[in-house]
């Protein structure tokens, strides 16, 4: 179980880095798809 709560926990950190990256880069003004509507939310998933 420590395992699978950690890779949890390893997956919602990658996600919200990929959401924070998407959005520094759109604020920077890098070319890129259009601004999404809001950052994506990693479900949470039952312990």
């Amino acid at each position: 179980m420590k395992v699978v709560c950690s890779f949890s926990l390893l997956v919602r950190a990658a996600l919200w880095l990929a959401g924070v990256a998407l959005v520094s880069g759109l604020a920077l003004g890098q070319p890129g798809g259009p601004a999404p509507a809001a950052v994506p939310v990693p479900v949470r998933t039952a312990p």
